[in-house]
């Protein structure tokens, strides 16, 4: 096993591959921004070699091949000097991942435009929004990556409003929407050359489907050996299925929508859970539908399966699964599908090589 961290200016001039580092972390999590922090030597650095937005590439070598890690490129934020307990020195690094740059910038646009309220399918609308904001259609130096071309995988057509609102927020919400639909979506930055990223969407998952009946199955359970720390419950602590959406207006000649799940408020005769959503700078009903089943899909009852993947000799990171693929696990009696949500990996120089997977499913 090897590791080298390629540096780059923020233009995608290389600087150097760093391969004699104290330790790396590096967490990738779907939707969210991930994040890495590598620590080095003071002796082979000076304090100014580094500047914000310089760039860094993780590349992994196992079995003589060597790939780029997680399909993304981390920018760099901070930097320091330290002094550890024993008087050693070195630099540290704190960087983000590309999903960074989503969160960069906000819609530059005012209520009831049409870059700031759409119609369409989730997947195709983050799309849009991010063409227009970090795009070719952005302009100036606001352009930032390329987009996916739309394929509508996304499920139903929704109505959201977005005015002035950070880019990387409204993406997280209409990714809950399509999942309240019943279309899992996730939404990534991925690095296609040094300093050059696309932004894409994965409906259904990011990586291969190897569940239980996709005819290349990848099984994970206590059995395998494989799986650690399960856990499978049913959470009702934080649900709300009934929820009233208020737009644009006053008192009683406000804009108001109701939204609500049927079966969820007949659980029990005690289970209707109210709740009530600010969207005052919405003016249509489409617009207070979506933020309402926006709710509806964040605080929603699960069945949750979570669990930490173990490396074994049939079941190894990087070769028979990556971040993002769908393997089945097998817990308590049950099956469920469940997405390689999280990868975080550490390595120094005392305990090697340490991969911390997790698997998230819900029934």
């Amino acid at each position: 096993m090897r590791y080298q961290v390629d540096w780059y200016t923020d233009a995608g001039v290389k600087l150097g591959v760093i391969q004699a580092f104290t330790s790396l972390e590096y967490v990738r999590t779907e939707n969210t921004i991930g994040s890495m922090i590598l620590t080095i030597p003071r002796q082979l650095m000076r304090y100014e070699d580094f500047a914000v937005g310089q760039l860094f590439e993780i590349w992994r070598e196992k079995h003589g091949s060597l790939e780029l890690q997680n399909d993304t490129a981390y920018f760099l934020q901070d930097w320091q000097f330290y002094t550890d307990r024993d008087g050693r020195e070195y630099i540290q690094l704190f960087a983000t991942d590309a999903n960074w740059l989503l969160d960069t910038a906000i819609v530059w646009a005012y209520a009831g435009s049409a870059q700031a309220e759409k119609t369409g399918k989730p997947d195709d609308m983050m799309k849009a929004i991010v063409r227009e904001q970090l795009g070719d259609l952005a302009g100036g130096n606001r352009v930032k990556l390329s987009v996916q071309n739309n394929v509508g995988a996304g499920g139903a057509s929704v109505t959201k409003a977005f005015a002035y609102r950070n880019v990387f927020t409204v993406l997280q919400e209409l990714a809950d929407v399509a999942n309240e639909n019943g279309v899992y979506l996730a939404f990534d930055v991925v690095r296609t050359a040094p300093a050059t990223f696309q932004f894409r969407t994965y409906a259904g998952q990011r990586g291969t489907d190897h569940s239980r009946t996709s005819g290349d199955p990848r099984l994970v359970g206590k059995q395998y050996g494989n799986l650690a720390e399960a856990s499978f419950g049913t959470f009702h602590s934080d649900e709300r299925n009934w929820v009233l959406v208020a737009g644009k207006g006053e008192e009683n000649a406000r804009l108001t929508v109701e939204r609500y799940n049927t079966s969820r408020i007949g659980a029990s005769k005690w289970n209707r859970r109210e709740y009530f959503k600010d969207s005052r700078d919405n003016d249509t009903t489409a617009a207070l539908q979506a933020d309402g089943d926006e709710v509806l899909n964040d605080y929603k009852p699960k069945q949750i399966l979570t669990g930490r993947l173990l490396d074994t000799y049939g079941m190894q990171y990087g070769i028979h699964y990556q971040f993002g693929d769908i393997v089945t696990a097998q817990a308590f009696g049950y099956n469920v599908d469940c997405h390689i949500s999280s990868v975080k990996v550490k390595v120094d120089q005392d305990n090697g090589e340490q991969i911390d997977v997790r698997l998230r499913g819900e029934l």
